[in-house]
């Protein structure tokens, strides 16, 4: 009795190939009835295994939804993107069958970028012209000790550089974990290394700050009498809405086709804040961020394993002891952007802070600080950090 062909182990997408294999190992019949057997099993057993990734597919995807929706729900940072990678990181470590298509990534990424990009108004542009030797500072420092981090996980942690410079960068969770996914880094451990940022950063610096201002005798500095610069961003039209993604996906795929490090995103933001500078059309729709942040999300946590999980758990000591250096980062740059920016204390603390953009200028404002200069100033530290880290990764590594 002849054996029974193992298909399986073989693309069930091209069945021609599969014919092919049998007529070598000798299961080829000579007769038409034959071959239209073969060729009829060949393409049922690819629609059986086609059904079954699709089906992967929609639970990755509710899984991802469902997460997107409890990170947002309870209000943690960047939660959409942290709920999906939660979820669909656990699916994947149980059932080892999440599947996300990977074709979607440039697709994510210049979503993410046109949002960054039109956030971008000219009243920022104006703003930052007032401050360069603070924004100079603000870079510079963490830059440096961006990596300083990623030498420190690399020799500490048993991380490649590559990945410990990204996992410190002080440029956000989403768009790190964009750039590690371009790069190859291990975007998993990113993603949970900033998710550690966050969580140790976003409660200690707001409580430090207020108790620090409290007792800081200062002199008001020259730039408090500037006027506070900050508008409401008002939101695009659907019409600009379409366009400005139109722009950012078309320029995120020029950046990809160019093999620069994170040339999609870079490509994406600078076209859209050219075309918002331009025409000030507004800012696109929170909505645009959070399906960004859910697709990134996805293709995480499908790259989620255990043997990850403990590895993260074996270096978590190094990683809060770099975390909190962030925090005397932060508080030596406030005190140079005080001494040598001309800030005042509640300003130049709160520009200098590693945390969310948003968060720090409306806790400056309510300490007397002025609040359009913190959000310029955490803003040319994220583009900075967007666009500089992935150059210094790959030099340094």
């Amino acid at each position: 009795m002849r054996p029974v062909p193992q298909l399986r182990t073989f693309s069930f997408s091209q069945p021609e190939k599969q014919v092919s294999f049998l007529q070598n190992k000798g299961f080829w019949g000579q007769g038409t009835k034959t071959l239209c057997c073969i060729k009829c099993t060949a393409y049922l057993l690819g629609g059986k295994f086609i059904m079954q990734h699709i089906a992967w597919l929609l639970f990755t995807i509710t899984a991802a939804i469902i997460g997107s929706w409890i990170g947002l729900r309870i209000g943690i940072p960047a939660g959409a993107l942290i709920g999906a990678i939660c979820s669909v990181g656990l699916l994947q470590i149980l059932t080892g069958s999440a599947w996300f298509p990977p074709e979607i990534k440039p697709f994510a990424t210049s979503m993410t970028g046109a949002y960054l990009g039109m956030r971008i108004t000219r009243a920022d542009i104006q703003s930052l012209k007032k401050i360069p030797a603070a924004a100079a500072i603000t870079v510079a420092g963490m830059l440096g000790y961006n990596i300083i981090c990623g030498i420190v996980l690399q020799h500490l942690g048993g991380l490649d550089i590559m990945t410990g410079i990204l996992a410190s960068a002080p440029g956000g969770m989403t768009e790190m974990s964009l750039v590690a996914l371009d790069l190859d880094a291990n975007s998993a451990i990113v993603s949970s290394i900033q998710m550690i940022r966050f969580a140790v950063i976003a409660p200690i610096v707001p409580i430090l700050h207020r108790f620090i201002l409290a007792h800081w005798q200062h002199e008001n500095n020259k730039s408090d009498e500037i006027a506070d610069l900050g508008v409401p961003l008002r939101a695009a039209g659907l019409k600009d809405t379409t366009f400005a993604l139109a722009i950012g996906l078309t320029a995120g795929m020029i950046g990809k086709a160019t093999g620069l490090p994170a040339g999609t995103l870079c490509f994406s933001l600078a076209a859209c804040a050219s075309y918002n500078l331009y025409f000030e059309v507004g800012t696109l729709p929170t909505g645009i961020r959070y399906a960004a942040q859910c697709s990134n999300g996805a293709l995480i946590g499908i790259k989620l394993l255990m043997s990850e999980l403990l590895l993260l758990g074996s270096i978590l000591p190094v990683v809060i002891i770099v975390t909190l250096g962030w925090i005397v980062v932060n508080l030596l740059l406030g005190w140079a952007l005080y001494r040598y920016g001309k800030l005042s204390p509640e300003t130049a603390l709160f520009a200098a802070a590693p945390g969310g953009m948003s968060d720090m200028a409306l806790i400056s404002a309510e300490l007397g600080g002025n609040s359009a200069q913190v959000t310029v100033l955490q803003l040319c530290r994220v583009v900075c950090v967007i666009i500089l880290c992935p150059s210094i990764a790959l030099i340094v590594s």
